[in-house]
């Protein structure tokens, strides 16, 4: 400070406060990339040997629901559920409209349900 004129105090003072803010950006935009890339959550498995035994438990039991109802509302709910496609996409695939396609995946979510109570009901 004993080399700064008197005259550039005003000056120095604010570029040193500029230069302290950009470095604190760097700082936050570092712990951004590499701290917060890592969750907790993903570090922690909350997985128990029931819940992997429900999971299985489930898929077989809609597999076996899902032969028991017509191949093609069979097909539907997997492009929906399991392929993630849209509506308009299964449309393109069955030369239909969409609109007609809600209707049938509205119907084989009914026949699926009905299949699953039937499994309960009679194990």
């Amino acid at each position: 400070m004993d080399t700064i004129q008197g005259d550039y105090i005003d000056a120095w003072l604010f570029r040193v406060a500029i230069n302290k803010y950009y470095d604190s950006l760097r700082k936050r935009k570092y712990k951004d990339k590499y701290v917060n890339s890592v969750k907790i959550e993903d570090l922690l498995d909350w997985t128990t040997p029931e819940d992997i035994m429900i999971k299985n438990e489930l898929h077989t039991m809609l597999s076996e629901c899902l032969g028991k109802i017509p191949q093609k509302d069979a097909e539907l709910l997997l492009l929906k559920y399991c392929g993630e496609l849209t509506l308009k996409d299964i449309a393109i695939i069955y030369g239909t409209t969409d609109k007609s396609i809600k209707t049938m995946l509205v119907r084989a979510k009914k026949k699926v349900r009905k299949v699953m109570e039937e499994v309960q009901r009679f194990g």
